[in-house]
């Protein structure tokens, strides 16, 4: 018998999907708007249930709001949430929300039905999130350390040009027998950077990645995820803006299953000298 979710698993669940954008509008008076289905995590591990990202179970969410743009109590609406798996490995219990991968399944998904508790209107339905079955994550490796030369000509305050953005920093995560995982957190922190300049505000550099500035990358379909060192030019010292001096960032990668931390060979630390270069054009 297969295992599946229990309803005594429900946990806090902390926001993995940023809620940047309302996807469904209602036409009932009772609900303006629902979010996306609101991942723990962006995959579940076979033979597991699902997780957030501390490693305590915790189910799917969802959010809807009234037509005063608050968030409407739980008791106001009836959700419903669904596994869209045709190799039929992800469970999904429907009224609490917990997921369980009994096997893997790359392409699975979820969805979510909601109506007024009332039973004024119809359901409304999200679109499908991905939520792959994934295997086990035993351990991770790291890209190379290299010497980051950033075009200390290209602008004089923040800019997202390509001359001030480094290598991607990558991490690769592992199960076993050579399998790759997809759909897994890989956290990164800057531990050292140069100062900030006299008179200036902010860090001299951030990590960029996914769009935005984050500390926070999910492996793609083979298993890779990376960011960027960013430098920021109004920040940087002069001396190492002008080439004048080599300074260093160092960035710490963690990849954790179940709160415990996995082994990133061959250091879980980036090292990376910096300095500004003038090109030749």
């Amino acid at each position: 018998m297969k295992r599946r979710p229990s309803g005594t698993l429900v946990a806090l669940a902390a926001l993995w999907l940023c809620l940047s954008c309302l996807d469904i509008t209602s036409t009932v008076p009772a609900i303006a708007s629902i979010t996306p289905v609101i991942l723990p995590f962006p995959s579940v591990v076979k033979g597991d249930s699902s997780r957030d990202t501390a490693g305590a179970f915790a189910p799917l969410r969802l959010i809807a709001y009234g037509p005063n743009g608050n968030p409407l109590d739980a008791n106001a609406v009836i959700v419903r949430f669904y596994a869209v798996d045709s190799t039929g490995k992800l469970f999904v219990d429907s009224i609490t929300g917990m997921a369980f991968g009994d096997s893997l399944s790359p392409n699975a998904g979820v969805f979510a039905h909601v109506r007024q508790a009332n039973g004024v209107g119809g359901f409304i339905q999200t679109n499908v999130v991905s939520f792959p079955v994934v295997p086990a994550p035993a351990s991770a490796t790291r890209s190379a350390d290299t010497t980051f030369g950033f075009d200390a000509t290209v602008a004089p305050t923040d800019t997202l040009a390509t001359g001030l953005l480094s290598q991607p920093l990558a991490v690769t995560v592992h199960g076993t027998a050579d399998t790759l995982v997809q759909k897994y957190v890989v956290e990164y922190q800057i531990v050292e950077l140069p100062p900030t300049r006299a008179g200036a505000s902010g860090p001299s550099v951030v990590l960029r990645g996914n769009g935005a500035d984050s500390n926070v990358a999910v492996t793609n379909a083979s298993g890779l995820a990376s960011l960027q060192i960013r430098v920021r030019p109004q920040a940087i010292p002069q001396d190492v803006q002008a080439g004048q001096k080599t300074d260093t960032v160092k960035v710490v990668v963690q990849v954790r299953y179940k709160g415990t931390t996995l082994t990133i060979s061959p250091s879980d630390t980036f090292t990376i000298p910096i300095i500004g270069v003038i090109p030749t054009r």
